[in-house]
């Protein structure tokens, strides 16, 4: 059958980490299928990944917010003619956007329920595992090989959006993240200015990065590093090209 797969559409209405895990998944897909065009549908506020994610030529946005995005998403979808749809992580509406796209063969994954709208019973035993597993369990009916290789997770950063970013200026060596959504997942300043302090010690340059709404923990750290920059608010597109730059980053979470 992959043989025959050459237009394959990927839906994972999720967050940037659950987003970046799926990478694997394109690494199988790119090398079990001839020189496919993956298109990935991701949520709005992503929409800078389709400047990061390997093997993809195309990405699609979806605003579960506006009504009327359901039906724009569905109707671009079925223009593809897609081969094969793969919904890695599904909830019952992402599921009907992959019955709806008219893929001819379709795998959806819902990792706490019924698997509605799958061409193929997936026949996966629901348990404790990691999230790139799971997402190479949606691909099991395909009967693949998956080598280490393909199992690690990575992004690409294309050359279009360099231009995006040539404004930037880079220079920092070391990068601290300082945010979390919780407060529990946060390191303590006065740890990250005792290490920032050492790292300046040896004559590394420090950046430290956080939201607007972290701005001012951000300051009272940069403040007490020596020659230490802040960065807050970059989206996540600029965050990733720093990142990309840096020779060393700490983050939490």
């Amino acid at each position: 059958m992959l043989k025959t797969i050459k237009k394959i559409l990927i839906i994972k209405l999720r967050d940037i980490g659950d987003i970046v895990l799926s990478t694997p998944v394109l690494n199988v897909l790119n090398e079990n299928c001839p020189s496919p065009d993956i298109v990935y549908v991701l949520k709005k506020e992503y929409e800078y990944f389709k400047y990061l994610l390997p093997h993809v030529k195309e990405v699609i946005t979806y605003d579960k917010n506006d009504p009327l995005d359901f039906l724009r998403v569905v109707l671009r979808l079925r223009g593809y003619k897609f081969d094969l749809a793969v919904n890695l992580h599904a909830t019952f509406r992402s599921a009907l956007i992959t019955f709806l796209s008219g893929a001819k063969y379709r795998l959806v994954h819902n990792h706490s329920g019924k698997n509605y709208f799958t061409s193929f019973p997936l026949n996966i035993e629901e348990k404790q595992k990691n999230i790139i597993e799971r997402d190479l369990d949606t691909l099991s009916p395909l009967k693949v090989g998956i080598t280490d290789a393909m199992k690690k997770t990575g992004l690409v950063l294309n050359d279009e959006y360099v231009k995006y970013i040539d404004d930037v200026e880079l220079t920092a060596t070391i990068g601290f993240g300082i945010g979390a959504r919780r407060k529990n997942k946060m390191w303590r300043e006065d740890r990250f200015i005792e290490l920032g302090r050492k790292l300046a010690d040896g004559g590394f340059s420090i950046a430290v990065f956080c939201s607007e709404t972290e701005k001012a923990v951000g300051a009272h750290i940069s403040s007490h590093i020596p020659g230490a920059k802040l960065y807050a608010g970059l989206d996540f597109l600029r965050l990733a090209f720093f990142i990309h730059k840096l020779r060393f980053f700490v983050g939490n979470d």
